[in-house]
């Protein structure tokens, strides 16, 4: 009887990784939408798209390091609608978080546009939350306000002096300018 608890639980054990293996993985959210709302007057003032959000590692080079997992979103769309007001919704999406939790996510492939006005535009290979006043934007930042601007990586300031401006090194942009009404 004994043996055949054995077999039975080992059979079990089989069939879960079996599922793993044919590449099923429960933890994938597709599809994800965060609407942005100002807290006076409860409009819409940004909407986050997130394609696809998945467990994943960090990379230390070309490794991904099993001892350092993370949250991961792809395909990231933030919509902005008015700009001042999103900057503050977006520093509120970031107190959400612990210290410890902004460590471990990671959005890649992200696309900002301004509906108010569409010559502003910027797409970043990563953004890493390095606290509540400040993202770190890295694997390349190209902005479009008027001209094209390209840099390795920069930093997105969301609240305090310098918040809206992207910076790198003393060049610094101001996406979130303009105070926009959406009618």
């Amino acid at each position: 009887m004994g043996l055949l608890r054995i077999l039975f639980c080992c059979g079990l054990a089989t069939v879960a990784c079996a599922r793993d293996w044919q590449g099923v993985d429960p933890a994938h959210l597709r599809g994800v939408v965060i609407p942005l709302y100002n807290k006076q007057d409860r409009s819409s003032v940004a909407n986050v798209r997130i394609g696809c959000v998945f467990p994943d590692y960090e990379r230390r080079g070309f490794f991904r390091v099993g001892l350092f997992p993370m949250v991961a979103g792809e395909n990231v769309h933030v919509e902005v609608l008015q700009g001042r007001r999103a900057l503050n919704a977006l520093t509120g999406l970031e107190k959400r978080f612990t210290t410890q939790q902004r460590r471990v996510v990671e959005w890649r492939d992200v696309t900002f546009t301004f509906s108010h006005d569409t010559s502003l535009g910027m797409h970043v290979g990563r953004i890493r939350m390095v606290s509540e006043e400040q993202w770190e934007l890295l694997d390349g930042v190209r902005i479009q306000c008027g001209t094209e601007t390209t840099w390795p990586k920069a930093s997105l300031f969301l609240s305090g002096p310098n918040a809206g401006q992207v910076r790198y090194g003393s060049a610094s942009i101001e996406l979130f300018k303009r105070e926009q009404r959406v009618p």
